[in-house]
Order: C-alpha cells, then structure tokens, then sequence
C-alpha cells in the first residue's frame, strides 16, 4: 500500500506498489513580467484543482534559471489510466484555462513513463 500526503492534510492510498507512474510535462514562455502573476495563479488555484483528481501524486511548476529558458509544468499520476482520465475529464483543460493568459505561446505536451516505481520515488 502506497500512503502519500494531499495538499488538505489528508492520506491518500494506492494498491500499486511496483507501477509505473504517468509523467505529463508542459513547456512553455510566459509573457513578461507575468511571473508573479503566473506563480500565484498556478499554485493556489492549478495546484489544488489537479491534487484533487484521483491518482495524482504531485503537481509542479518550475521556474527557469536562465533568461530564454521555459517554465516547465508537470503532474505525476500513480498510473497512466488515472493521468489519461484526468485528461478525458476536461480538468486539464481546465487547469490550462487557469493560466493561458500568461502564455507567450502554446505550450508543448509530452507524456512519459517513469522507469522508477512509485515506491521508490516518493516513499523511503
């Protein structure tokens, strides 16, 4: 059984101890002097939205370190099928609509696999 930490203080439980998890990352350029804005729009309204669909295990943005890099936006799922019923149920898109407005451009989508199970990655 795999125990891990929602964003309301609450446990969330997994039967899945050796699967692998489903990794969504998004690329993208921001419009500037949108990074404030962008920062809280994403933690304190994307975040909460995406922990709370089933088999999420971790929502982040990423900053870039360097001037032309891009932010990076990623969701990891317990399993491919909770981070494709995420996508089928319209919250991604919901998600997205959240924070567009700070796009420079479309970002880009790409799906992985993780090679390490999720008890290795998250758990002792």
């Amino acid at each position: 059984m795999i125990l891990g930490y929602c964003h309301d203080g609450s446990t969330a439980r997994s039967e899945r101890k050796n699967g692998a998890m489903w990794v969504r990352l998004g690329w993208f350029k921001i419009k500037p002097g949108t990074a404030d804005a962008l920062r809280a729009a994403y933690n304190d309204a994307a975040v909460p939205k995406v922990r709370a669909c089933v088999g999420n295990v971790a929502c982040l943005l990423l900053e870039p370190t360097g001037i032309d890099d891009q932010y990076i936006a990623i969701t990891i799922w317990e399993s491919r099928a909770a981070g494709e019923a995420y996508d089928a149920s319209g919250a991604a898109a919901q998600v997205v609509g959240l924070v567009k407005e700070y796009f420079a451009a479309p970002p880009t989508l790409r799906s992985y696999e993780s090679m390490t199970p999720l008890d290795r990655a998250f758990c002792g």
